[in-house]
């Protein structure tokens, strides 16, 4: 995972994704970020971030605190490091 996706979560940020089948098998949509398919949607989104930029905190957090302990370099390490064992 990497880029955008991995760079929002690495900032503890909440990511705002396009509807895409190569992020599921590593995040789950609502879970662990916002998801949208059109324009319409993600103009939603953005309507309710801007009125309560709190309003998705839940997900944020469940997807920051997701991606820390599978995806971080600390984790890939951690992964990595049973091959050597």
């Amino acid at each position: 995972m990497v880029d955008r996706t991995s760079d929002a979560l690495c900032l503890r940020q909440i990511l705002v994704q396009e509807s895409s089948l190569e992020v599921r098998p590593y995040l789950s949509p609502w879970e662990h970020f916002l998801q949208f398919s059109t324009l319409e949607e993600l103009d939603e989104l953005c309507a309710v971030l801007k009125a309560d930029i709190n309003a998705f905190e839940k997900t944020r957090k469940s997807g920051v605190d997701y991606f820390d302990l599978h995806y971080c370099d600390t984790a890939l390490l951690r992964h990595v490091a049973t091959w050597c064992a």
